[in-house]
């Protein structure tokens, strides 16, 4: 599936304008303040917030199993970055946070009350 195939559904299915979502992820693609990540059906909208520092936005229509693999995969390309610390929104999926857990991503509250959680990289295991 295309990252606009799974934004679109997974839009429709929460109730957010598909085409509003659209133009946001472009403008800042556009900007060079975030970038877009696939595995499987799974997508993930990297905001940059500073350095080492990142927003993070998933989008998944994946099956759980699949789910893990999608996360495991991603947890390997950020060890692999400049990355340091995470931050995620209120509307992250109970399922996603936990499969970070156990894929190694020690998930804490975050110290940011903009966010719901965030997660120290260099921590992960």
């Amino acid at each position: 599936m295309k990252p606009s195939e799974i934004l679109q559904q997974t839009a429709d299915q929460e109730n957010v304008d598909p085409d509003t979502l659209a133009v946001t992820i472009n403008h800042l693609l556009e900007k060079k303040l975030a970038i877009v990540m696939q595995e499987n059906d799974t997508v993930f909208l990297i905001i940059r917030l500073g350095d080492g520092i990142v927003e993070l936005h998933i989008y998944t229509l994946d099956p759980p199993d699949k789910l893990t693999d999608s996360l495991s995969k991603f947890m390997q390309k950020l060890k692999s970055s400049e990355i340091k610390k995470i931050y995620g929104v209120e509307r992250t999926n109970t399922d996603v946070l936990d499969t970070f857990q156990e894929v190694g991503l020690p998930i804490e509250q975050s110290d940011l009350p903009k966010y719901k959680w965030s997660a120290t990289l260099w921590a992960a295991g």
